[in-house]
């Protein structure tokens, strides 16, 4: 029989990298999508799939632009003390020697005012939406999904480049994510059942196996945390996908956010390394695991900000920029009418989550 998966803490789990605690092994199937570098591949012009989905449109001015590394004093800054978070947006995501992609600025910013709130709801539900049906209180509530390419200079000819951004509106405590598994669902494990042909696995550092590699967490005075975390998972059976990213934890009265990126130093390492494989098939039908290749380009983060209204409305912003080797499916777009089924699957089991959570007592 399969065992319900432990329900991890989002701050419980960054605990856990620091010493507290015992963290439990177990295997687990990953989701395609809202998490870092699963699933992605569907060009920014394509037709969305369902009324609940919905895409970048496809111009020249939604695409997503690479820009080199800049001086300190022209880059763009960000007032965080998350330091994942201000690498992804000043630095970017790096694909190739003097090349990266920025991650965007978090839409909804601390502090703001409910007029000022429903204004940035707005900008992003137009023109197919309204920001009433996007915090319409409903599980089936529509999202807004877009997938740009980066074009430009020193772009890898061998690879797509993909930028994603998915906003959406769900209700609960924001004190419930920080033990109601924030971290597994929104960074992709599920608890589908373990392949016995396919590994899989989900699992967060000790400071032990940090200790061993010569990592030590940052010890930070402000509201943050810091954690490492491995994930090995096939990806429509055709890759072999072998994670392991830094990630900080942010918390404020307002709001809490989750940012990570790979991590080169496990490049190589034998128990977590950073790297895909391909899959193919013996004669009997079998998986076969072709020769692990180095993968580090790939980042992301999550927020959830308390909505001043309507009352117990969370809004959601994930944002993430990864690089799809061609040799992954070909150079196809095996994703392109997988991908708004898997965030809409994503995006409903997240909802109802936090429902349930509201009927038991608070902390």
């Amino acid at each position: 029989m399969i065992q319900p998966p432990q329900r991890l803490s989002f701050l419980n789990l960054a605990n856990r990298c620091r010493g507290h605690g015992q963290t439990r092994h177990r295997q687990v199937r990953a989701c395609c999508m809202v998490s870092a570098f699963l699933a992605m591949s569907f060009t920014i012009a394509y037709v969305p799939l369902h009324a609940d989905t919905e895409a970048a449109s496809p111009t020249t001015g939604d695409r997503a632009t690479h820009r080199e590394p800049q001086s300190e004093s022209t880059t763009l800054s960000i007032a965080t003390s998350n330091e994942v978070l201000r690498q992804l947006v000043e630095q970017g995501v790096f694909i190739r020697k003097q090349v990266s992609v920025p991650l965007p600025p978090p839409t909804m910013p601390d502090g703001l005012d409910a007029k000022a709130q429903q204004a940035l709801i707005s900008r992003i539900a137009a023109p197919r939406r309204t920001a009433s049906q996007l915090t319409r209180r409903s599980v089936v509530a529509p999202f807004v999904l877009k997938v740009r390419k980066a074009d430009g200079a020193g772009m890898p000819p061998e690879s797509k480049v993909r930028h994603i951004d998915l906003w959406f509106i769900a209700y609960g405590r924001i004190d419930d994510l920080a033990d109601r598994g924030f971290l597994q669902q929104l960074a992709g494990a599920t608890a589908n059942p373990p392949d016995d042909d396919l590994p899989t696995r989900w699992h967060v550092l000790e400071m032990d196996e940090l200790a061993s590699r010569n990592i030590s967490p940052a010890q930070s005075a402000s509201n943050d945390k810091e954690l490492y975390f491995h994930s090995t998972f096939p990806l429509l059976d055709r890759v072999l996908i072998h994670a392991t990213r830094r990630g900080i934890v942010t918390r404020t009265d307002e709001s809490i956010l989750l940012a990570a990126r790979l991590d080169p130093r496990f490049v190589g390492d034998t128990d977590f390394p950073n790297s895909w494989q391909s899959i193919t098939l013996d004669d009997l039908g079998k998986p076969r695991l072709g020769t692990p290749v180095p993968y580090v380009q790939g980042g992301f983060y999550v927020k959830a900000t308390r909505l001043r209204e309507p009352e117990g409305a969370l809004f959601i912003e994930y944002h993430q920029v990864y690089e799809e080797p061609r040799k992954w499916f070909r150079g196809a777009n095996l994703l392109r009418s997988k991908l708004p089924l898997i965030v809409q699957d994503t995006v409903r089991k997240f909802r109802r989550r936090l429902e349930r959570s509201q009927k038991k007592p608070g902390p």
